[in-house]
């Protein structure tokens, strides 16, 4: 089923319009504040994808690989495929770390990179202060030829939307962008800040009929999780997520837990209220070695959306390599899947 095939749903009938009109003015309008965000429900898992300022802090060079298949048998559903790997540096005071991704849902499609650095300050004996600076570069386009106008002319695979602020063609641009974080750990708590998008990039999309501009808003994301130990060699570990361009807000709640290092449960919930639940998350954490891991995350959708198709699919594989100079460090090490 398509996007297209919604309209065809009379319970999603309002919705779908609503939506849809709204998109058309964010995407071509001669200005417009837009930024396409994909979901992802593993962010417990890895918080340098939110937060520059987590480069480093494990003592362990990381390397995450993620897949996202947003709502399953929806063509033209939201799919991402994301890298990201980081490590300290010693003699730096801190650590490094690169990102790349690449989301495409319907027409458009993003492919995002970055590059930070983290300071690292000892506060004490076993509390750490980070801060981080993320700079990336974003290459988006937008294929109008997959788009169709009430007006449109697409006799004999020729394609003309009739439309004065539509293009017939690709629309590709690019942009610098910023992010920035604060971490705080103090075993077991942890607390984190990030903004991305902080200096409100202007991205200007063109092709050979027609150019349009958007601009990054920019997001702010607050997290914090608490390690818990139970009885029989459990853990629990509850961690929250908070998204907001200021305007609206996003939150999710998740819980790990843990048994003896070797495998945890995921459950988790997005969203706070009766108008405002996206999903359901259940999902697993499987120890392969002491260095490698992988998860599995399902969304199980409680939004509208649920008419349509009510699941994704999230796989996460993590590899991490102790980098310290000694393995009893001061803070206690703390392997996949805890991610402290």
């Amino acid at each position: 089923m398509s996007f297209t095939e919604i309209q065809t749903l009379p319970s999603l009938n309002q919705h779908f319009f609503k939506y849809s009109i709204a998109l058309l003015f964010l995407l071509f309008t001669k200005k417009a504040e837009a930024q396409f965000n994909p979901i992802s429900s593993s962010i417990l898992l890895n918080q340098s994808v939110i937060n520059p300022a987590e480069y480093g802090l494990e003592n362990a060079l990381e390397i995450v690989g993620t897949y996202r298949d947003q709502w399953n048998g929806l063509e033209g559903a939201p799919k991402v495929q994301r890298f990201n790997i980081s490590t300290p540096i010693k003699f730096l005071g801190g650590g490094i770390g690169f990102g790349l991704q690449n989301f495409n849902t319907a027409a458009h499609a993003n492919l995002s990179l970055k590059l930070g650095y983290a300071y690292h300050i000892n506060l004490n004996k076993y509390s750490k202060l980070s801060l981080g600076l993320n700079i990336g570069a974003n290459n988006a386009s937008l294929d109008a030829t997959k788009l169709i106008t009430p007006d449109g002319d697409y006799a004999g695979g020729v394609v003309n939307h009739n439309d004065n602020f539509l293009s017939n063609n690709d629309l590709k641009g690019w942009s610098l962008n910023y992010d920035a974080g604060v971490s705080y750990s103090s075993y077991p708590l942890k607390v984190g800040v990030s903004i991305q998008n902080i200096s409100n990039q202007k991205l200007s999309l063109s092709s050979s009929d027609r150019s349009l501009s958007t601009y990054a808003e920019s997001r702010y994301r607050f997290y914090s999780s608490y390690i818990i130990a139970l009885p029989l060699e459990f853990e629990l570990k509850p961690f929250i997520t908070v998204w907001s361009n200021l305007s609206t807000l996003q939150t999710n709640f998740q819980s790990l837990i843990t048994y003896r290092e070797k495998w945890s449960l995921l459950l988790g919930v997005r969203g706070y209220s009766k108008v405002s639940f996206d999903s359901f998350q259940v999902g697993g954490v499987f120890n392969l070695s002491e260095n490698l891991s992988i998860s599995y995350i399902f969304d199980n959708s409680l939004s509208q959306i649920k008419e349509i198709t009510n699941e994704s699919h999230e796989i996460t594989i993590h590899y991490q390599l102790d980098m310290s100079s000694d393995a009893k460090t001061s803070i206690p090490k703390i392997y996949n899947p805890r991610y402290f």
